[in-house]
């Protein structure tokens, strides 16, 4: 491992911008939740478009029989009262659009239960307030639209006309191999996010794609020119065995890391993380990522960390360990930012207090970790990428500082 000396002088670190609006949103968000926690509000207003499908009322539930593979329901609105619960029973592979076309956010405080997969858009935001259950297959909340025909062709392609907020404070949790997606003008978790083997995504953006590839995790594609966009996590979000994915497009954007995000890997995937902040991106991680391969005969997964500036603070922990061989963590970029396929960000910050691990813990190799700018490195702290106690070879600690 090579490091090289240290530097002094001044960054102008990245840091979490809200404007005014975002900030409005927030405060809307808690009066809600304080206001609205206890009252009935049972979705109501529904008009079957493509499918079919049934729904049974009672005093504080509802039930929805979805008897096509595929279905869109409009809703006047759409909001669940901590004391009710929707549950949406859906054919194996089942998918359903549920679209808010009335002038109300959807407040979750109850439970929210489906059997296959659930897209949620309602322009005027989402929230899942404390004390929301959410269970389904896999689960899609959004501020963004889809068409009728893009939805029923499998073509995922949402597009915001808002900047609403996509906000979960409570517990989202998918099936074995499910995927979550938030998407939004600004997105945020304080709470739990749960897709093991599967894919977690907070996404922001003017235009977003879901892309499904070929190992059966969900990745999304950002494009459009949005004027902001921020992704605030602070709660608890895991994918062992899978992929998690936060993600901004817009003139200026922000993504501020806290709380814990765990992709560990497992025998059947190596985990991954991925922070993608894009040409205009400030990314602050005071948290802990772990892609780690706790189990004998498993190799640490990837993390990355991408944006015009990277700052990881004093409590950011980075570990792609394993026992069998380290990862990888590339933070600004990789190897003398010559891999293509990594956006290379302009300034990049290590605390004194922060640390990146791609030990080899029992056996292999140490992994690679990069801490890279094109521009400016501040790099005050600590990489190991030593090999296995019992046997294996050092790994790749390598940290750039340009000067210009």
């Amino acid at each position: 491992m090579k490091r090289m000396l240290k530097s002094k002088q001044s960054l102008n670190l990245p840091r979490l911008i809200l404007t005014n609006q975002a900030r409005n949103r927030i405060m809307l968000s808690a009066f809600i939740c304080s206001a609205f926690g206890q009252a009935q509000a049972l979705p109501f207003g529904e008009q079957v478009q493509a499918g079919s499908a049934s729904f049974v009322r009672n005093a504080q539930s509802l039930n929805i029989n979805q008897t096509s593979q595929k279905a869109i329901v409009n809703w006047q609105s759409f909001s669940i009262a901590a004391d009710e619960a929707v549950r949406l029973n859906q054919p194996n592979q089942g998918i359903a659009l549920f679209r808010v076309i009335g002038s109300d956010p959807s407040l979750i405080f109850g439970n929210l239960s489906a059997t296959g997969s659930l897209f949620l858009s309602n322009p005027n935001g989402v929230l899942f307030g404390r004390g929301a259950q959410v269970d389904v297959g896999s689960l899609v909340a959004t501020s963004m639209r889809i068409n009728d025909n893009d939805f029923l062709a499998g073509n995922y392609q949402f597009h915001a006309d808002s900047d609403a907020t996509v906000n979960n404070q409570g517990v989202i949790r998918t099936e074995d191999g499910g995927y979550i997606a938030l998407l939004g003008g600004t997105v945020e978790n304080s709470g739990t996010l749960q897709a093991n083997n599967g894919s977690v995504i907070l996404g922001s953006a003017q235009s977003a794609m879901l892309d499904f590839y070929g190992d059966g995790l969900v990745r999304v594609k950002l494009d459009g020119d949005a004027l902001n966009a921020v992704i605030k996590q602070t709660g608890n979000i895991t994918a062992d065995g899978g992929e998690i994915q936060l993600a901004t497009n817009a003139r200026t954007a922000a993504i501020n890391v806290d709380g814990v995000i765990q992709a560990n890997s497992l025998v059947e995937r190596n985990g991954v993380i991925r922070l993608e902040g894009g040409n205009n991106a400030k990314v602050s991680i005071h948290g802990k990522l772990s892609a780690a391969g706790n189990e004998a005969g498993i190799t640490g997964g990837i993390i990355e960390a991408t944006g015009e500036q990277v700052a990881l603070f004093k409590a950011a922990k980075l570990d792609a360990s394993g026992n069998a061989g380290g990862g990888t963590v590339l933070v600004g970029g990789d190897y003398q930012g010559k891999n293509a396929k990594i956006y290379n960000s302009r300034t990049t910050y290590m605390d004194s207090d922060a640390s990146i691990n791609v030990d080899a813990k029992n056996q292999g190799n140490g992994g690679k970790a990069i801490v890279w700018s094109n521009d400016i490195t501040r790099y005050y702290g600590n990489i190991s990428a030593q090999g296995g106690i019992n046997g294996g070879n050092g790994g790749s600690g390598v940290v750039i500082i340009k000067f210009y």
